[in-house]
């Protein structure tokens, strides 16, 4: 079970009440997956995104917002690594685009709350050099040249 708890009172005082309610529930709760942080000072990650303090333009002040997590934007890497591995070599070119498209894209609509930017020049950036090898490798052709 995954949870947030969100709230004005201290994080000492809402843990206890958090604890009271789960054992009335007969529900355990995690310590080691259960943080207590002082948000937004404090950033944390949940379902992929992670929700902080960001700053507005010089002088306009702050606001809560979210961005996808680093682990998340690693994550897609690693399937498009997966996905344009030796082994997929005799794979059609038009197949790959498209099975790599859809994965891109299918992520890109689940984050596309917040500031997305950075997140998605880093798949960009990946995804381009993972497929430029795949094609190399693919075509026998020295990389880079």
């Amino acid at each position: 079970m995954i949870s947030v708890v969100l709230g004005q009172k201290k994080s000492t005082e809402m843990l206890t009440a958090v604890e009271e309610i789960m054992a009335r529930l007969k529900l355990p709760i995690n310590d080691r997956k259960t943080p207590c942080l002082h948000g937004p000072e404090e950033p944390f990650e949940f379902l992929g995104y992670r929700l902080r303090r960001n700053d507005r333009k010089p002088g306009t002040g702050t606001y809560i917002g979210t961005s996808p997590s680093q682990s998340s934007v690693q994550s897609i890497c690693r399937k498009v690594s997966e996905q344009t591995a030796a082994k997929y070599g005799m794979m059609d070119t038009q197949v790959m685009v498209n099975q790599l498209n859809r994965m891109i894209s299918g992520r890109a609509n689940y984050y596309r709350l917040g500031q997305v930017s950075p997140a998605y020049v880093a798949v960009d950036a990946h995804t381009t050099e993972r497929l430029r090898q795949w094609l190399c490798r693919k075509h026998k052709v020295q990389s880079g040249k």
